[in-house]
């Protein structure tokens, strides 16, 4: 974004999206770094970042999940697994062990439903074929499955606000609950541009100035003569 800014490609004429499959601590101020910086360089950090909007995979970041951490840490200091090194106020778990659960959750939901059927373990077409009747409220959010097995997830839509020095969850995007895609806003989105309106599809004068294509340098000068003669 620095690299935009400095091409003058962050004032409202272009919109930056970023996805990420696990939301980082990062991500609500992605221009901190451990080195110091004058209020106006930070500002100018900032405004860099105001035309950026980032995308990830909505409920990983709450209540829910902070208790499933500490869960996580409870379990591990009991039998048989006894890691005393887990207790710790520092340790926690990891947003990765939230697909882990999920991705479990499936496999045992789709065994029993095969073994159910008298099937046994299915193997990967017969996993295939079930999964995608599958669908969960998981650690991740709501788990349902395409016809093609893959998962639908909602997802979060993270901004800045016109004053604001962090980015803000924003809109709410659901896959899974629906056909049809549905936005919730949660606040009104900022798009760095004057009137507050979203940039258009195209550049005014498109992505590589080939809208406005420069006057001939003879243009002047002919029209000048016939208005002289």
């Amino acid at each position: 974004m620095y690299r935009a800014q400095a091409m003058g490609m962050t004032g409202g004429d272009y919109v930056y999206l970023y996805y990420t499959l696990i939301p980082s601590s990062r991500m609500r101020k992605p221009w901190e770094d451990k080195t110091e910086v004058t209020s106006e360089e930070r500002a100018k950090r900032i405004d860099a970042f105001r035309p950026f909007k980032q995308v990830s995979i909505s409920h990983m970041d709450g209540l829910k999940e902070a208790a499933f951490y500490e869960l996580i840490k409870k379990k591990l200091l009991e039998p048989p697994w006894n890691l005393n090194v887990y207790n710790s106020t520092v340790w926690q778990g990891s947003l990765p062990s939230l697909i882990l659960h999920d991705a479990t959750y499936l496999y045992l939901s789709v065994l029993n439903e095969s073994l159910a059927q008298g099937k046994g373990h299915p193997d990967g077409k017969t996993f295939r074929k079930l999964a995608t009747k599958q669908s969960f409220d998981g650690m991740t959010g709501r788990v349902v499955y395409d016809a093609n097995a893959d998962r639908q997830p909602n997802y979060w839509l993270w901004g800045i606000r016109k004053d604001g020095d962090e980015f803000e969850l924003m809109a709410d995007i659901g896959v899974s609950e629906s056909p049809e895609l549905q936005v919730r806003l949660r606040d009104t989105l900022y798009w760095n541009r004057a009137d507050g309106s979203p940039p258009p599809d195209t550049p005014p004068c498109g992505f590589f100035n080939e809208l406005c294509p420069p006057k001939p340098k003879g243009m002047f000068v002919s029209s000048l003569s016939r208005f002289l003669s």
